[in-house]
């Protein structure tokens, strides 16, 4: 995020919505949160840090970032947790229920709605080991992510 000049990374735990758009939650008074009211554009890594060598891939991505809120509150929380916590036991340790992110509650759901995605130049960091982005066609990712 970004507030008055001044950048901030912050991960979060997001699932892939139906639609390809990311979901997350965080309390209200978190510097990300706070700095999504004032500007909604958000970049984002998405990688796993265990991997090594040849392993390593992941992408990158420009989106803007909004509260879920409205009718549209109930089913992304509802859809959130059963996809993050598919266990019913863990998820039911988990689970708040679409109250505890409205009004005067401490978290809000956003959502983050993908404009531009990068991922690896595998051929260049194979002929110069140097490490790049292309931008891919978002239209083609989007599709891939419904498809999860």
């Amino acid at each position: 995020t970004n507030s008055g000049g001044e950048v901030w990374v912050a991960p979060v735990n997001y699932v892939i919505g139906p639609e390809g758009q990311l979901y997350f939650y965080s309390a209200v008074k978190a510097r990300h949160s706070e700095d999504i009211e004032k500007d909604s554009r958000v970049m984002c890594a998405v990688y796993n840090s265990t991997a090594v060598g040849e392993e390593v891939d992941g992408m990158q991505f420009i989106g803007n970032c909004s509260v879920v809120s409205g009718n549209e509150l109930k089913e992304v929380s509802e859809y959130y947790f059963k996809v993050n916590f598919p266990d019913p036991k863990e998820r039911e340790w988990w689970y708040r229920p679409y109250t505890s992110f409205e009004g005067n509650a401490p978290w809000r759901f956003y959502k983050i709605e993908l404009v531009k995605i990068y991922i690896i130049d595998i051929e260049s960091v194979m002929k110069t080991q140097i490490d790049r982005r292309l931008e891919v066609e978002i239209g083609s990712i989007l599709e891939n992510l419904k498809a999860l």
